[in-house]
């Protein structure tokens, strides 16, 4: 055996051939560079594409040149976290195509080098990418998105920033100088728990503060039920009276409430969890965060997916076919793993499928699939 390759035989009696560090160094490099070219080349088409597609709202709303800079900054890690499986699809179908044109995979084989260890480095990488995605998701992804959502509607579009989120609870600037706290807002709108309501004059001083255990929407109004209401006079003692139900006015409706609440791609897997606890705890329906939460870890693990599914397809391409089918197929490839995944979430959320199959189907099939081409490929 030469120095680049080294046998070993597993407990079950395959032979398999470990790279030396030179040749994994040579692939590697390849492949990664191709990584980054491709990265690079989603994220230009994906720039120029939401340029042209919002363009028209930033000269409607007059957006300056700064706050266009700073959307396209923020819009950048949505780019990246999605763009990164179709990158490593693409980057190990032209990787191992191009050592194939070159004859270098045939060269690998005469020195006793199986493609299974060629493939090995590829594999390693898209883990480790995978599991990057995943830290990249909770610490950068989701605050981008809740910064893209606030100037795209407040900076861009110039509508009022009527709620913000602190800790999980939401807190909204409500008509004639009213600041109202809520604690839970179920997805619907129509029931909502712990709600602080401050009114103010228009000094600024404190009038009166409603306190509700929850607030249920009758078709026309709300019921305020098992809270208190204090009255602060400007002259003389604080007034308090409870009340088990009962009606006071709140202007918001359900539909309005519905437009301030955090989206599941705005938070990280560990707020994302806390808040399914609260609506689980308020007996509302989980079923469609419960999916959101577990797609977001399963499409961590796609680029992994797509390195091994892409794999099977280099090894059986011609010398002269492998950068041709490398592109189509890593947009063949990605575009019916979409359809997977979507209908896959879709079918999670209408209860069809359990919220972790929902999630992590496609990456069963087209993982399953890829393992067994991988297996069954020539050596």
């Amino acid at each position: 055996m030469n120095q680049s390759t080294e046998r070993s035989k597993s407990p079950d009696g395959w032979e398999w051939y470990s790279v030396s560090p030179i040749l994994t160094r040579y692939i590697l490099k390849e492949f990664l560079k191709l990584f980054g070219i491709a990265l690079l080349g989603l994220l230009s088409i994906s720039l120029l594409v939401e340029f042209f597609e919002k363009i028209d709202d930033f000269i409607e709303h007059h957006a300056t040149a700064d706050i266009i800079i700073e959307y396209f900054i923020f819009f950048i890690p949505k780019v990246i976290f999605y763009g990164i499986p179709m990158a490593i699809l693409l980057s190990t179908l032209l990787t191992l195509g191009i050592l194939a044109r070159n004859s270098e995979l045939v060269a690998m084989k005469s020195a006793g080098v199986s493609l299974y260890s060629v493939a090995m480095p590829i594999l390693s990488v898209a883990f480790l990418v995978s599991i990057l995605s995943f830290f990249f998701n909770e610490t950068l992804f989701s605050p981008a998105n809740q910064r893209l959502s606030y100037i795209k509607d407040v900076k861009i579009k110039k509508k009022p920033q009527n709620a913000f989120f602190q800790q999980n609870k939401v807190w909204m600037r409500g008509k004639d100088n009213t600041i109202i706290n809520i604690d839970l807002l179920n997805p619907e709108g129509e029931n909502l728990y712990g709600v602080t309501i401050y009114k103010f004059d228009k000094r600024f001083n404190l009038t009166e503060r409603v306190d509700a255990k929850e607030l249920r929407w009758n078709g026309e109004q709300w019921i305020f039920i098992n809270g208190k209401v204090r009255s602060f006079p400007l002259t003389g003692a604080v007034n308090e009276r409870d009340f088990d139900a009962i009606y006071y006015d709140f202007p918001e409706r359900p539909e309005n409430l519905q437009k301030v609440e955090k989206k599941s791609e705005e938070m990280n897997i560990v707020e994302l969890y806390n808040y399914i606890q609260r609506l689980k705890t308020a007996g509302f329906n989980i079923v469609k965060h419960m999916v959101d939460m577990h797609s977001k870890i399963s499409f961590a693990f796609v680029s992994f997916v797509m390195a091994l599914f892409g794999i099977p397809f280099s090894f059986r391409g011609g010398r002269s076919e492998g950068i041709v089918i490398g592109i189509v197929a890593s947009i063949v490839i990605a575009f019916f793993y979409w359809i997977i995944f979507s209908l896959g979430i879709s079918f999670g959320k209408t209860g069809m499928f359990p919220p972790v199959f929902a999630a992590w189907v496609g990456n069963l099939l087209f993982g399953a699939a890829g393992l067994y081409m991988f297996l069954n490929v020539k050596q």
